[in-house]
């Protein structure tokens, strides 16, 4: 009889370790899946410290350039926005003229020529 209980116990104990082996395997593989989530938390935290180090340079050189464009700007360019079709339209009169004044002298010397 204690034989007997001895192979159940043995058997017990076997089904027992195995079961262990069985957890720790488990373990060993849940362990890797952390390592592998704490690898990539620790990329993502230096890829947001070297953002946060960009936008800083970004937001220091808007701020210089914000400092750079004059409080008046606005006034300038509208000023400068309401004459410059008058400009434009006086600009095209001017070349005008000058093309008919070297037409018509042109025709004079051609009206020249042929006499």
């Amino acid at each position: 009889m204690s034989e007997d209980r001895i192979h159940v116990l043995e058997q017990r104990m076997d089904t027992t370790i195995h079961r262990v082996d069985s957890k720790l395997d488990n373990i060993a593989e849940t362990l890797q899946s952390l390592v592998r989530i704490e690898e990539r938390q620790i990329q993502t935290s230096q890829r947001l410290t070297e953002g946060s180090a960009a936008l800083k340079d970004h937001d220091d050189r808007l701020r210089w350039l914000e400092k750079q464009v004059p409080e008046n700007l606005g006034k300038r360019l509208s000023s400068i926005e309401t004459k410059i079709p008058g400009l434009l339209e006086s600009h095209k009169w001017v070349v005008m003229g000058l093309l008919a004044g070297v037409g018509m002298v042109g025709a004079a010397v051609f009206h020249m020529v042929l006499k």
